[in-house]
């Protein structure tokens, strides 16, 4: 409640300061009277007694979340004061105002909290806070969350709860820097950002979303709406795992990727001999790809990584110039035997599997899908970036139609294990590729024609105008 009480004081609001003032120093000193008679005690807790307390913090977590909306005035009555609270941390998202654009700053702060809070768990929370209290917290993580697995992501129970904190901080605050960037301001940005991470919908407009008539909040609030729901599964391990699991892949495989590159680096550095150099980025490519599938990162992340380091740092301090000229060369034809191996393997993979009329259509709906996403991925960097820098007419045109697909998408989709849409995601790919390359690839140059074409046209009348214009200054001031 303190950021909330921060936000009444500053708005001097004085019966909103008294709301939020008397529960946390109420909170305080009952907590500061736990701590002291409990910090010496070592609790263990059965199943059981998991299921109880998870039950009694949830219920007075929802009755002590009702007393600002009651002493506010907020709401009429205790009954709905405890509705509402119980509606934010149970990320219900039903409410009983009718007007929320009515309501005090500090309240509907307090109100996308509670939401946020309950998103990811007041329980797991309270895990990571119960070593003060000497308390083991597995067993209320077990009570508390769905799924009838419940693994660790940390040796320590307390520790996946502080690691999962920190993520959901940390999208929490990527989405709401996004949402100030997209014209919200900050306190409509913080509130969103609560609502959307608990899937929840408390918001600080009577039309939500739809009052800031912006496709790109709304794009946002999806988006991160939809990583929220992806960690809320019945089988998740814990609400926030599977972004946890993305974080690892990603970072895990960036530090992973570095640490080879530097060792590659150091051993071509060492030698002289061209045909040694090639063989340690051939063991790069190779025994780097195995070693970080095993470590359980991203190996395509890791190699990328590791080939910028070479393919950049090393022709600066590491590479011969003859060395430079034979490794171009060879891992080009490298490149193209690879390719076109694989547009073979598609191709018969594609032959072996029963082609029927679902198939055809859904690649042929994943072409302007594929092509929309890659507009939002192009438009959005283009969007932030074209206040403070000029770009070319039909530069998200060229970059939207010139991200050809190709050998990586081929790649990723044989890779797929047997089980499961494989044929599907096959003979998608096949169709998507295919187009990319005779229809986006062979058009691309008559598209940039055109437009450089168009941009000529466009500027001669006003090259003109402004050369007339300084020709009759001339005339004049002769």
């Amino acid at each position: 409640m303190l950021p909330a009480l921060a936000i009444a004081l500053f708005d001097g609001d004085p019966v909103v300061v008294r709301s939020f003032a008397l529960p946390i120093l109420s909170a305080l000193a009952a907590g500061t009277v736990a701590v002291f008679f409990g910090r010496k005690v070592q609790i263990r807790f059965s199943p059981g007694d998991g299921f109880l307390l998870v039950s009694l913090a949830w219920a007075f977590t929802s009755l002590f979340g009702a007393v600002p909306f009651m002493l506010s005035g907020a709401a009429a009555n205790p009954a709905d004061a405890v509705f509402e609270s119980v509606s934010g941390f149970t990320t219900t998202g039903a409410t009983i105002f009718a007007d929320v654009e009515v309501l005090p700053r500090a309240i509907l702060f307090w109100r996308a909290m509670t939401h946020w809070m309950g998103g990811m768990g007041i329980v797991v929370l309270t895990v990571a806070l119960l070593p003060l209290l000497g308390v083991g917290g597995f067993q209320l993580v077990k009570a508390e969350t769905p799924g009838p697995e419940k693994d660790k992501v940390a040796p320590k129970i307390t520790s996946t709860a502080k690691i999962l904190w920190v993520l959901y901080l940390s999208l929490t605050a990527l989405q709401t820097a996004l949402l100030m960037a997209f014209g919200m301001n900050w306190f409509d940005a913080v509130t969103h950002a609560f609502a959307t991470m608990a899937t929840g919908g408390f918001g600080t407009k009577n039309a939500s979303i739809g009052a800031y008539s912006s496709p790109w909040i709304d794009w946002t609030c999806t988006v991160f709406m939809l990583l929220a729901g992806l960690a809320a599964g019945e089988t998740a391990p814990a609400p926030g795992s599977a972004l946890l699991l993305f974080a690892t892949e990603i970072f895990g495989g960036l530090a992973f990727g570095f640490v080879i590159g530097w060792i590659a680096l150091y051993m071509i550095g060492k030698t002289a001999n061209y045909q040694v150099e090639i063989m340690v980025t051939l063991a790069l490519a190779m025994s780097g790809y195995a070693m970080a599938e095993h470590a359980h990162v991203s190996a395509p992340i890791a190699i990328v990584v590791a080939g910028l380091m070479v393919g950049s740092r090393g022709r600066a301090t590491a590479l011969t110039e003859a060395t430079r000229y034979r490794l171009d060369d060879f891992w080009e034809l490298v490149d193209e035997i690879l390719n076109a191996v694989l547009f073979v393997i598609i191709g018969l993979e594609v032959l072996a599997i029963t082609m029927t009329g679902t198939f055809i259509v859904a690649g042929l709906v994943a072409i302007p899908l594929v092509l929309v996403a890659r507009l939002v991925s192009v438009g959005l960097p283009f969007h932030l970036l074209r206040r403070h820098r000029h770009f070319e007419p039909g530069f998200l045109s060229i970059l939207t139609w010139g991200g050809l697909r190709g050998g990586i998408s081929v790649a990723l989709a044989l890779s797929l294990p047997e089980d499961g849409p494989r044929d599907l995601i096959l003979t998608v790919t096949y169709i998507v590729v295919v187009f990319s390359v005779l229809v986006q690839g062979l058009t691309l140059g008559p598209l940039v024609r055109t437009i450089a074409a168009r941009s000529e046209r466009a500027t001669s009348p006003r090259a003109a105008r402004s050369i007339d214009a300084a020709s009759g200054a001339g005339r004049s001031s002769a």
